[in-house]
């Protein structure tokens, strides 16, 4: 049965997504087992190299974030750097590549193990034992440029902290691969209280996804 479901974490219950590319289908399931490393919302680890300031993206303050970029794909490479511009634009963030344990973000490509099938990426979630700022993307998935780039939106945002949302026009409600990237007004309240937003002051001067964002928040 196909249905609709909202994000949520229930201790020892856990909701198993599954995403197909054209069209976007999402099942889920609430079940009550022993979680394996695929069933872990955010929790989950691998042999990948250290990011030792992966604490960097908990800043309130301005931040500046070094990424590394652990991938043998071009394409997301490409589209990961365009989702951090993305974020530039609307938090007080500066961001460049690292490619030494000095880093606070990698992307990498995760083992088949991580992802449930047709499953794009995962981010590990802040706060958790297991966080170490990686994103895995599956090699096993075959994504368009756009596809990539809102998948590495979504998942960021979870690095940044946002949960999922509710509202089915966020980038962040769980993992719509087309359309426009928005942020809602839950979106920017959240980040607001984690992180410093750039000021929009302007028409002329702000980056388009600012303008997008903030319009989205005032409807």
């Amino acid at each position: 049965m196909t249905v609709a479901c909202r994000y949520m974490e229930r201790p020892q219950q856990i909701r198993y997504r599954h995403f197909t590319l054209a069209p976007v289908t999402l099942l889920c399931l609430i079940l009550t087992v022993s979680l394996s490393a695929a069933e872990r919302p955010g929790s989950w680890t691998g042999p990948y190299r250290p990011c030792d300031r992966h604490d960097d993206v908990l800043k309130r303050e301005p931040m500046n974030l070094g990424v590394r970029f652990s991938t043998a794909n071009p394409a997301l490479r490409a589209e990961f750097a365009h989702a951090m511009n993305f974020w530039a634009s609307i938090l007080q963030l500066d961001w460049h590549e690292e490619d030494s344990r000095a880093c606070a973000i990698q992307v990498v490509d995760g083992d088949p193990s991580l992802f449930r099938s047709g499953q794009v990426a995962r981010a590990q979630f802040p706060g958790l034992p297991e966080y170490q700022g990686w994103i895995a993307f599956n090699p096993g998935v075959s994504s368009s440029s756009n596809e990539l780039f809102v998948t590495a939106v979504h998942e960021l945002g979870h690095i940044l902290g946002l949960p999922h949302s509710s509202n089915a026009s966020s980038v962040m409600y769980f993992l719509a691969l087309d359309g426009p990237v928005y942020l809602d007004s839950a979106d920017l309240t959240a980040l607001a209280a984690k992180h410093r937003l750039r000021e929009v002051t302007s028409t002329n001067s702000a980056p388009q996804p600012s303008l997008q964002a903030w319009r989205r928040a005032a409807l």
